[in-house]
């Protein structure tokens, strides 16, 4: 598993970085964006910064996986129920013990990270955070008004 920071991405968070414990946490914010948006872009300029789950991550690499595919699945149109379309779509992500991504896996959630990224910095109107309240605040408004579009969403479509 090989995870990618892109050099924007890092001087983009540049004020707040020193808040976070390591750059996984930064990485994590972006995953969780891109995966609330349901927004992937393959990753320009990515280098590999992490092939692991560091400190507190560690215990929840499977929450990650989880949501990783649960929301691929939901991309990809295929229902939970559909066992044989989950296990064919699911095989190539995930090594065998179920806690850590395949090569495949892992370009996927970069791919996720990335279009988290970019959504944040579409959200933040292309100035990056300067401090960490104001990131925080418009963070969560980011994933609050993003939920809060794809339930209206669904509601339509019901």
């Amino acid at each position: 598993m090989h995870l990618q920071m892109n050099p924007d991405m890092r001087k983009w968070f540049a004020d707040i970085a020193s808040h976070y414990p390591t750059d996984f946490d930064l990485y994590y914010l972006c995953f969780v964006a891109g995966i609330t948006a349901k927004r992937k872009e393959r990753p320009l300029k990515g280098t590999d910064f992490i092939d692991y789950y560091p400190g507190d991550f560690k215990m929840r690499g499977r929450l990650l996986v989880g949501l990783l595919l649960a929301t691929e699945l939901d991309v990809l149109g295929i229902e939970l129920s559909e066992r044989e379309a989950v296990r064919r779509n699911v095989r190539g992500m995930v090594e065998s013990n179920a806690l850590s991504l395949s090569k495949e896996g892992a370009k996927l959630m970069n791919q996720y990270a990335y279009g988290g990224w970019l959504a944040l910095c579409e959200h933040f109107s292309e100035d990056r955070p300067r401090t960490l309240e104001t990131f925080v605040r418009l963070y969560a408004n980011f994933i609050k008004d993003t939920l809060a579009g794809r339930l209206e969403k669904q509601a339509k479509r019901s």
